[in-house]
């Protein structure tokens, strides 16, 4: 049974301005700890852009909200994107599925839940 599906999408450059304008701060406040540890230095906007997408997304599946920074969306083995942590105990992590998709300025991603 599906709980929920969300959709994200972003505008690539609104995340370049916002990391221009409050740096360190703005990107604190979207990723986890582990996510800032795996910026790459080649598509950073797009890989933030990309974890915005998936907690906005989320969030929406989830009919909840929490702090995006709370959320933590890392890459398995083989590159997909998995949400390996949330501040919740409610969701079992192992039955939501995400995807991410970037395509000129714009990331997109979606999240469905199982139950």
């Amino acid at each position: 049974m599906i709980i929920g599906t969300g959709i994200g999408i972003v505008k690539i450059p609104r995340i370049i301005t916002s990391v221009e304008k409050h740096g360190d701060r703005f990107i604190e406040k979207i990723l986890s700890p582990d996510e800032i540890r795996q910026i790459p230095r080649v598509n950073k906007y797009e890989y933030i852009a990309g974890r915005f997408a998936v907690k906005e997304a989320f969030i929406k599946a989830a009919g909840t909200s929490m702090p995006f920074a709370g959320i933590t969306v890392l890459n398995d083995e083989t590159g997909k994107p998995f949400i390996a942590s949330i501040p919740s105990d409610k969701i079992d992590l192992s039955k939501i599925h995400v995807s991410i998709s970037h395509d000129g300025d714009y990331a997109v991603a979606s999240v469905l839940i199982e139950g």
